[in-house]
Parts: structure tokens; C-alpha cells; sequence
């Protein structure tokens, strides 16, 4: 989307690197490429992460259930962003 500059869309994926964490996913508008641009996007977005629902896939249990979960918050992530992106465009008008 553009509104007088880029906004792109990312997703923000962590993971344990050893595999005893789980992988927790959520919407961000924030391309996350440092500790501080991590922590940037885990701070702006963690109201917005918590109402679409941001997903912890552990590696037991019924994947297929957390994986059409995921997509769940994907869809709504980008219905969000719509949103944001029309709204943003009335007021740049």
C-alpha cells in the first residue's frame, strides 16, 4: 500500500533456536532486521498482534488446527491492513 510512501506488509516469526521454544507468528508493519527493529515491532504491535490473535505453534498437538488458525490471522491481518491503507489515503485527500 502506498500512502504518500511505502507501507509494506511483514509477519514477525521468532523461534528458540535449539527447537524448545514454540513458534509465535503475528502481523507487523515493521521489517524486523535487528535486536532493535525486533523489539521496535514486538512494542508498536503488541496491541494490535493480541486483537488478531497472535499464534504460538508448539511442535506437538493438532498442527492442521494451528495451521488454519494461522491463516485465520493472516486474513484478518490483511483485512486490517486494508483498513489502515483507506483510511490513511481519505486523510492524505
Amino acid at each position: 500500500m502506498t500512502v504518500d510512501d511505502d507501507l509494506l506488509r511483514y509477519v514477525l516469526l521468532s523461534l528458540s533456536h535449539d527447537g524448545t521454544g514454540a513458534i509465535k507468528f503475528g502481523p507487523t508493519s515493521v521489517r524486523v532486521v535487528c535486536a532493535n527493529t525486533y523489539a521496535l515491532a514486538l512494542n508498536r504491535d503488541s496491541k494490535h498482534i493480541g486483537d488478531l490473535g497472535e499464534l504460538s505453534i508448539s511442535h506437538m498437538g493438532d498442527v492442521r488446527a494451528k495451521l488454519e488458525a494461522a491463516r485465520a490471522i493472516l486474513n484478518q491481518a490483511n483485512r486490517e491492513f486494508d483498513a489502515y491503507a483507506n483510511m490513511a489515503n481519505e486523510l492524505a485527500m
